[in-house]
């Protein structure tokens, strides 16, 4: 392939366009400009990075899968938020994306910078099956404690989903009076 023509601009352009990029990137390898070879080096990289993620993403779907092979698709995944603070509500949510759902960057909120956030979270919002968030109050927390508040938020998202959760992974937390079949995980919300 005779690259030798096109500019730097023309050559990205063709990278980013995709298809089968593997004659432009041996040619791109070999080209005497640095600049085309250094285009070509970072072209790789950056795909070896989105394997990467896509395969960490799908690694999470290891639970799941359990359930999957069961005839089980719409499986709830629970977490909370608010814990910690001395005062304020604390908030459940419980989602169930559709199976094997990819969506890059998706990991602990704690681990995401808060614009790529907002991202994923239009996108949870606009691609989950069903999404339940309850917020349990100060109030509710003095009354049951903070333990016993989120356990009871976690079985009203679960009960709030529109669509009922056929199986359910929680973060850390046994829920033994769910009537579906469910696991508790250490680090569930990574």
């Amino acid at each position: 392939m005779d690259i030798e023509k096109l500019r730097v601009a023309d050559l990205k352009a063709r990278l980013a366009a995709g298809g089968d990029v593997q004659d432009l990137l041996a040619a791109m390898k070999e080209d005497c400009r640095v600049s085309v070879r250094k285009l070509a080096a970072a072209y790789m990289r950056q795909k070896i990075r989105e394997e990467a993620e896509r395969e960490r993403v799908l690694h999470m779907y290891a639970q799941e899968t359990a359930y999957y092979n069961q005839g089980l698709y719409h499986v709830a995944g629970i977490d909370e938020a608010g814990r910690g603070p001395a005062a304020g509500p604390v908030m459940v949510a419980a989602v169930i994306l559709p199976p094997y759902w990819e969506c890059p960057g998706l990991n602990d909120s704690k681990k995401v910078p808060p614009a790529k956030r907002d991202v994923l979270y239009d996108k949870i919002m606009a691609e989950a099956v069903a999404v339940s968030c309850v917020a349990k109050s100060e109030k509710e927390i003095d009354e049951l404690d903070i333990y016993h508040a989120t356990m009871q938020g976690m079985y009203d998202a679960v009960n709030g989903l529109a669509v009922p959760a056929e199986a359910v992974l929680v973060d850390a937390m046994p829920l033994r009076e769910l009537t579906v079949p469910h696991k508790f995980l250490v680090h569930g919300d990574a």
